[in-house]
Parts: C-alpha cells; sequence; structure tokens
C-alpha cells in the first residue's frame, strides 16, 4: 500500500512523502495505481519549480517519493538586502519581497493541497487497500525519525 502524507514546517505545508507499493497489478504488469500517484506527484514538482519557480528538493525511487521546499537562508536575505541597498529604498523593498515570498508560499501550498486531493480521488476510486492519504501532516522535523523506522 502507497501512504501519502503532506509534510509541514513553521511556515505551513512544505512538501510531501509518498512511501511503499500499491499491489494493485498482476506481477507481469504495470501497476496503475503507482503510476497515477507519480505522474500526479511529478506534476506537483514541475508546477512548484517551473510555475511558482521555488526550489526544491524532490527524491523519486522505487516506493519512495518526497518533495519539500527549500526554505530561505541567512545568505539568501542578505543578498536580498544588498539588493535593496542598491535600489535605494530599504522598507520599501524589503516589503516587496515579503510579499512575493508570502504569494510564493501560497501557491506552493494551493499546489500542495491539490496534490493531496488528487491523491484522496485515487484512493477512493481504487481503494484504501491500495493507497491511504493520511490526514495528519508530518512535521518537517519528525520526518527523518519516520524515514528510519
Amino acid at each position: 500500500m502507497i501512504r501519502v502524507y503532506l509534510l509541514e514546517n513553521r511556515q505551513g505545508i512544505c512538501g510531501f512523502l509518498c512511501e511503499g507499493h500499491a499491489g494493485y497489478a498482476e506481477d507481469d504488469q504495470d501497476d496503475v495505481v503507482c503510476a497515477a500517484i507519480t505522474a500526479i506527484a511529478g506534476t506537483t514538482v514541475t508546477g512548484l519549480t517551473d510555475i511558482v519557480e521555488i526550489e526544491v528538493d524532490w527524491d523519486f525511487r522505487s516506493g519512495h517519493l518526497k518533495c519539500q521546499i527549500i526554505e530561505a537562508t541567512g545568505d539568501q536575505t542578505e543578498a536580498a538586502g544588498d539588493q535593496t541597498e542598491v535600489a535605494g529604498d530599504q522598507t520599501e523593498a524589503a516589503g516587496d519581497q515579503t510579499e512575493v515570498a508570502g504569494e510564493k508560499q501560497k501557491q506552493a501550498d494551493l499546489l500542495l493541497r491539490t496534490f493531496f486531493r488528487g491523491c484522496q480521488q485515487i484512493e477512493y476510486s481504487y481503494g484504501s487497500q491500495y493507497v491511504t492519504c493520511e490526514e495528519q501532516s508530518l512535521q518537517v522535523n519528525s520526518l527523518e525519525e519516520k524515514l528510519q523506522d
């Protein structure tokens, strides 16, 4: 069975984790349930990187699909501050960047929630014996513990 989780950090939803195999198909056939989850996951990563234009860390392997938004570092904040000084008005430019970051977070949240809803539709259509969408999000700091189990 595939288990689907949303990931959360202090800013909200920041990614997803899918683990396991559906086991829907016979041994010698392609598994349409696994393929459907993988297609939605891949489309979500593409939407985050190409449409929303945010950086993500993703890893797709057999039985493991993970995508997590990369948080801004202090270096990026300093670089933004340097650009603001060149522009001349630090307060206004910093406010603009905060709005852009906030808007991108909202767009990412929308895509990630849509990903989860798509997985729920697959669960509904094929059965929870093949896909289970976990209502409880995983906190990013507890993700390492989950992956070690």
